[in-house]
């Protein structure tokens, strides 16, 4: 099941600061505030080079600094002596603009203009960004879930895929266009219990068939690698495909490198950035080393799947080969409880990638342009219900690769920051150092968490000392 919801407790929302994610989306998760602090968090705002504006007013603060001691030298000296020193330095300010010209003429960059251009780039990825972000609400983040949960509830109850469709429409229109909030709060309280009923469900079948274990692991390497290629150009291709297919599933499942992960870690309520990356981290490592291995081994191991071939069996679709495999230990109850727990959980992702793609419309089009985005958002779920599977699949890997362009950039762009600030929490929380933290890449907003720090400390000791 698309996971991601594994750690979705641990993300509590706050009205305020935000704690950005290291892990999963680097991008989204780690240029929130708590990062580089914008004043307005959205994912596409994340390509602006925040480290070289902070660099830039620190500069400003040096010069000025500086101004005023040469200010308070010069002031002591004798008169002929000062205007000697003026003339002096306008030469040398004269030769510097003079160099700068040539050197700007030599690059073929006006004077001046380089930190405008890069600006400029930061814009235009922002708006790439917001873009690919609302096409994958529409893929990933609908057509896709809504698929699934029309294909388990036909093969587990026989339901219509356009009566699923509908229903899960009209849902859909009463939480995201009319408000109501107390159905998706339901859903969210939800998710985690169906999550730990599927994880021991799934540690039940695999343990009933612990002797499969082995030969399933065989069949995952040798399919893998493509072990019973017959030459060298055959296993090529057979490794290519392999990378591919798992990055396109991969990315679904845990949606690292998307970006999409800022919209909940930032909202966080932690102070140390680095302590909400580290959940981030471990959400990728739950959803694809932990629920996608189980319920890869569900999956093998209950002879779904020819260990051999990989051919699914007859009459089964390949949506709902996890419902079928929980017939082994559960008999009929297993394809409705999995269809249950799919619709629990792809149905909150869906809500999700509603809210997702509105805070995209919204950076784009501003509040109007939202509410069209809502409705075509809710007409979507019937289309995605009734539409053909592959074709689902294709458009939500298409739209996810086009999403991670731009937020790849932003994460080569700013790892150094990932990496000063990462460094700086192990210094002082692991190693014990005695070091002022680092909680923001701009000045002000450092500032501002230091006098909240102090604040607390002032509290702290008044409340000691009573």
């Amino acid at each position: 099941p698309p996971a991601g919801h594994l750690a979705a407790a641990q993300r509590p929302a706050v009205h305020g600061h935000a704690a950005p994610a290291i892990g999963g989306s680097v991008c989204g998760d780690l240029t929130a505030r708590k990062v580089l602090r914008y004043p307005r968090v959205g994912k596409g705002q994340c390509f602006a080079v925040g480290a070289e504006r902070a660099e830039r007013r620190e500069q400003v603060v040096l010069r000025h600094k500086a101004a005023l001691l040469h200010a308070a030298h010069e002031h002591a000296r004798p008169q002929h002596m000062q205007v000697r020193l003026r003339e002096g330095h306008r030469q040398q300010h004269t030769a510097a603009m003079h160099h700068s010209r040539a050197v700007c003429q030599h690059r073929e960059i006006p004077p001046g203009k380089f930190m405008p251009c890069c600006k400029a780039l930061g814009r235009v990825l922002a708006v790439l960004f917001a873009c690919f972000c609302i096409l994958a609400s529409f893929g990933i983040g609908n057509m896709s879930q809504i698929n699934s949960i029309a294909g388990n509830m036909n093969a587990a109850f026989h339901t219509p895929s356009l009566v699923t469709g509908v229903a899960l429409m009209v849902v859909t229109a009463l939480i995201v266009l009319g408000g109501l909030k107390r159905v998706a709060a339901v859903t969210e309280k939800l998710v985690p219990l169906m999550a730990l009923f599927y994880v021991a469900g799934a540690l039940i079948i695999v343990v009933m068939h612990a002797g499969n274990i082995p030969a399933a692991l065989a069949a995952i390497f040798k399919g893998a690698f493509n072990l019973n290629a017959a030459g060298g150009g055959a296993l090529g291709y057979g490794i290519s495909q392999t990378i591919t297919w798992g990055f396109k599933r991969g990315a679904f499942s845990n949606e690292a490198g998307l970006g999409s992960a800022v919209m909940v870690n930032s909202a966080s309520n932690v102070k140390e950035p680095v302590h909400q990356g580290m959940w981030g981290v471990f959400e990728v490592f739950a959803d694809t080393i932990v629920v996608c291995t189980l319920t890869a081994l569900v999956i093998l191991t209950t002879g779904v799947v020819d260990l051999q071939s990989g051919a699914v069996l007859v009459g089964v679709q390949d949506n709902a080969l996890v419902g079928q495999a929980f017939t082994a230990a559960f008999g009929s109850f297993g394809p409705k409880f999995i269809a249950i727990s799919i619709l629990l959980f792809a149905y909150s992702t869906t809500l999700g990638w509603s809210h997702y793609g509105t805070k995209a419309v919204e950076y784009l089009f501003g509040a109007t342009g939202s509410r069209i985005y809502k409705v075509v958002f809710v007409c979507m779920t019937v289309v995605g219900a009734t539409m053909k599977l592959g074709l689902a699949w294709d458009l939500s890997d298409t739209f996810n690769g086009l999403m991670m362009i731009p937020n790849l950039i932003g994460v080569l762009a700013l790892s150094g920051t990932v990496v000063d600030i990462t460094r700086n929490y192990f210094a002082r929380r692991v190693r014990g150092e005695d070091i002022e933290p680092m909680w923001s890449a701009f000045a002000e907003y450092q500032k501002e968490e230091e006098a909240e720090a102090a604040a607390e400390e002032a509290e702290l000791d008044k409340a000691a000392n009573k």
